[in-house]
């Protein structure tokens, strides 16, 4: 069964110029022809997650392709605005996967707001409702290592699809053939119709203003002469999270440079989650140098952070 798969898969014109060199390589391989092909990258609340590569049990354009329109027969059944708000990080190929799910949804005549620039999870998430959205796709593997990524499902509030709506999903997805089933269109296409459109500055200035308007004690940061050090650990929290905190009043930032700018590679660290030391390590060892007060940083899809701070005896 799944050697069937793997010829169909070798036949076929995959588009991404990476598959079929990964699958000609296997040729021979019949554990690695099983690993990629005997099952499929199972869709739940949290959407899907698997490595890169070629393969049913890998993330690629062609599930990318099938979850979305697993999403969009689900979307068609539910009235409303028939929206779905897209958003990526800095992994690879995670511009081009969201790029192919804004190309499915617009091919299914659903509408799409997707950002201009890779945001995180929060602003996919705010987006979703600020347009009043079916639903939201974040194309992300969160804090896991480079080789992953992954398609995370949003319900209209924002938060994590329901087990009732993602068990629909999974259903349509399992009905759509991955390499046949598909509709969509060419982004460009979608973008001349009037189907995609990208998230307008009013979404984006409404998302600073809610973030702004939680603060426990407004105004105090900026006269606390606060010092901070921060890391987007190479992710998507670099133009938000700085941009956030010089609203606020905080001035005197300084960026971990080995981690400022996006890199799907995230050669820094292990794994890009601030929770472990190693990720942090960077930054603090720039938080002591600096003699900083604070030392933040968040993972690649920016829905977690880690803090460091100056303990009283000054460690």
């Amino acid at each position: 069964m799944y050697q069937d798969e793997y010829k169909r898969w070798l036949a076929a014109d995959l588009e991404d110029p990476d598959l079929k060199p990964e699958l000609l390589k296997i040729a021979d391989d019949d554990e690695a022809i099983k690993e990629r092909f005997a099952v499929s990258l199972a869709f739940g609340t949290a959407g899907l997650r698997g490595t890169l590569g070629a393969g049913t049990n890998r993330m690629n354009i062609w599930v990318v392709r099938q979850a979305t329109q697993g999403v969009a027969n689900w979307v068609k059944t539910q009235g409303g605005n028939q929206t779905v708000a897209i958003s990526y990080d800095s992994r690879l190929k995670s511009d081009v996967f969201a790029k192919e799910a804004a190309s499915v949804l617009a091919g299914n005549g659903i509408n799409v707001r997707i950002y201009d620039a890779l945001m995180p999870v929060p602003a996919l998430s705010f987006a979703t409702r600020y347009y009043k959205c079916n639903a939201g796709i974040m194309i992300t593997a969160s804090h896991n290592p480079s080789k992953y990524n992954g398609f995370k499902a949003y319900g209209p509030d924002g938060c994590q699809m329901t087990d009732d709506a993602a068990a629909i999903v999974y259903d349509e997805i399992q009905k759509t053939d991955i390499l046949t089933g598909i509709t969509k269109m060419s982004f460009a296409a979608g973008v001349n119709s009037g189907l995609i459109k990208y998230v307008e500055d009013d979404c984006k200035d409404a998302f600073y203003e809610a973030i702004e308007a939680r603060q426990v004690r407004p105004g105090l940061c900026k006269t606390a002469g606060l010092k901070l050090v921060y890391s987007p650990l190479n992710g998507t929290g670099l133009v938000p999270v700085t941009k956030v905190l010089g609203d606020m009043g905080i001035t005197d930032i300084t960026i971990v440079p080995e981690q400022e700018y996006p890199n799907g590679y995230f050669t820094t660290a292990p794994y890009p989650n601030p929770e472990i030391y190693e990720a942090m390590k960077y930054g603090v060892e720039l938080a002591i140098q600096e003699g900083a007060d604070l030392m933040l940083a968040t993972d690649p899809d920016a829905d977690r952070v880690g803090i460091a701070m100056k303990c009283p005896d000054g460690s």
